[in-house]
């Protein structure tokens, strides 16, 4: 992950409406994905690489909302960490029957 203030410039697959812009900087290390994003016509809205500090986002016009971990490992301790979750959910619906 990059320091905070490390920007690359993107390209925009269409101008922002409010702002008409077509080009915006991003977080260094992320800027790639989210040129790619942007390549394949998928609009990005905000994104933060979360700078170690946490997990890294990026935001898609579709109100989608991508999480990036920094590493594998992380990666799969938040999946390991969301099934649980997902499975306690549906046991404690299934308990309300």
């Amino acid at each position: 992950m990059c320091e905070w203030g490390t920007y690359k410039t993107v390209k925009l697959c269409k101008p922002k409406e409010f702002s008409k812009r077509t080009e915006i900087p991003v977080d260094a290390c992320i800027a790639d994905i989210i040129q790619a994003l942007n390549n394949a016509g998928i609009g990005t809205e905000a994104s933060c690489c979360g700078h170690n500090r946490g997990l890294g986002t990026i935001m898609l016009s579709d109100d989608r909302e991508l999480l990036i971990a920094s590493d594998f490992n992380t990666a799969r301790k938040i999946e390991k960490w969301f099934y649980k979750k997902r499975i306690k959910e549906q046991k404690d619906s299934i308990k309300k029957f």
